[in-house]
């Protein structure tokens, strides 16, 4: 592919910073509507920053584990040239998809009824506890990857309250 320079300034391609072949990782397990599955973090050694992400669910074989693991491996490939895992969690988060189901909030132990995206927003940010960048609600993170000030699809900058 041949990416003109204006492009490349516009949007800067980093470079992919791969694991090493020994890693520690963290495995949490999340249940959803009757599913028990796990997400798997591995992080780098000397950052302790994620950089790949495994999730099994007890439905092999199926479109929804497929679906998963192909959405694994272009996280994964996202933390490795160097996307904030918060950013992350922040996309998975909030879905209207079916079946919904109780998600327990990790800081606050809320419980609010959503899907299976939402569980794994909350298992990946249990499995990057330690790891401060993935708090979603960081402003910062937003920054990280869009300097621009970001605008909502209401065009407002705010968050609507409920």
């Amino acid at each position: 592919m041949n990416i003109d320079e204006a492009t490349k300034d516009q949007f800067p391609i980093s470079q992919r910073r791969k694991l090493p072949d020994t890693r520690p990782s963290t495995t949490c397990k999340f249940t959803h509507c009757g599913w028990k599955g796990y997400l798997t973090v591995g992080f780098y050694p000397d950052t302790e920053q994620p950089g790949e992400i495994f999730i099994i669910i007890a439905k092999e074989g199926t479109f929804i584990s497929a679906t998963l693991d192909m959405m694994a491996r272009q996280c994964s490939f996202l933390l490795q040239r160097g996307v904030p895992a918060g950013l992350i969690i922040e996309g998975w988060r909030h879905h209207v998809i079916d079946p919904v189901g109780p998600v327990q909030e990790f800081n606050t132990n809320r419980v609010y009824n959503g899907s299976l995206f939402d569980n794994l927003a909350e298992a990946f940010t249990r499995a990057c506890a330690h790891y401060g960048d993935c708090d979603p609600d960081k402003d910062h993170l937003r920054r990280s990857i869009h300097p621009q000030k970001e605008t909502l699809r209401d065009g407002s900058d705010e968050p609507a309250t409920t």
